[in-house]
């Protein structure tokens, strides 16, 4: 099999190929920038205690009725020196959040990438503004891939965990694609730092958008709401949204209209997820 972006042929390989060589310069691979734009390789997200390896996904593995990817060791990609600081800020709050959760006893051990600069036209890739999230392992073992974890065989934890690192992007950066919102979002979580050239987080509301498929996608997955995911915040959209807003008691809170209240639902959503509870 090939990998959708770096194209090469891997075959079946074992579930985490390559990820021994972690510490090992042998398996530090360098991006290359194509873009002008001031950008940096980066090979570890985080700051201080919750700094972790990123790594490139270089094909997949049969895992139980689907696929999985395999990702290589230690990989530096190149990111907008502007954007780099967010990405810290994105993975400091995943982990610090999994680790108040299981009481500190799981961190995070790794995440995985396919992207970060390239691409064309008026993508945030092109200037290193955007990562494509193929997968974030635990320190336990339990993982999310973003070839698998969204998928109805997966089972509802794993859809609560794939819902939940979408929120934990959102809670960063306002351009989330997850499965649906592009056909390419089958395999990757796409979070940029800018939606239509614009760096508010604010949720969008009604007719068609990316924030309508995450809100669908959550509503289904931690309410087993009958949902249509449609990726148009409608008057069903609204119901659910209302119901999942009101059982976490965030009633008469605006998203939409805070940045503060958007990212506490956020940080909110992600804390469930991350154990893969109920709401």
């Amino acid at each position: 099999m090939t990998d959708d972006r770096s194209g090469r042929s891997v075959g079946r390989r074992a579930l985490l190929g390559g990820i021994a060589g972690l510490t090992t310069a042998s398996a530090l691979g360098l991006a290359t920038a194509t873009t002008a734009a001031a950008a940096t390789a980066q090979s570890r997200l985080g700051t201080g205690g919750y700094r972790v390896p990123t790594t490139l996904r270089t094909g997949y593995s049969a895992y139980g009725s689907g696929y999985v990817g395999t990702h290589s060791g230690e990989y530096a990609f190149t990111y907008n020196d502007g954007f780099y600081p967010i990405c810290n800020a994105w993975a400091d709050s995943y982990h610090s959040i999994l680790r108040w959760q299981t009481a500190n006893t799981v961190g995070v051990w790794f995440i995985g990438l396919i992207g970060v600069t390239g691409g064309s036209g008026g993508s945030n890739h092109v200037a290193g503004n955007a990562m494509d999230i193929t997968a974030i392992y635990h320190t336990d073992g339990n993982f999310v891939d973003c070839n698998y974890s969204h998928h109805g065989y997966a089972g509802v934890t794993h859809n609560r965990r794939y819902a939940a690192l979408a929120w934990s992007a959102r809670k960063h950066m306002p351009e989330v694609g997850i499965v649906g919102t592009d056909p390419r979002h089958t395999n990757h979580i796409h979070a940029g730092r800018y939606k239509n050239g614009s760096a508010s987080l604010l949720l969008s509301h009604y007719g068609a958008s990316w924030d309508a498929w995450l809100m669908q996608y959550t509503c289904k997955a931690f309410m087993g709401a009958p949902i249509a995911l449609d990726g148009n915040w409608g008057n069903q959209t609204e119901s659910y949204y209302l119901q999942l807003m009101s059982r976490l008691g965030y009633a008469g809170r605006n998203p939409f209209g805070s940045t503060a209240h958007l990212q506490d639902l956020a940080h909110t959503l992600t804390a469930y997820g991350v154990i893969g509870a109920a709401i």
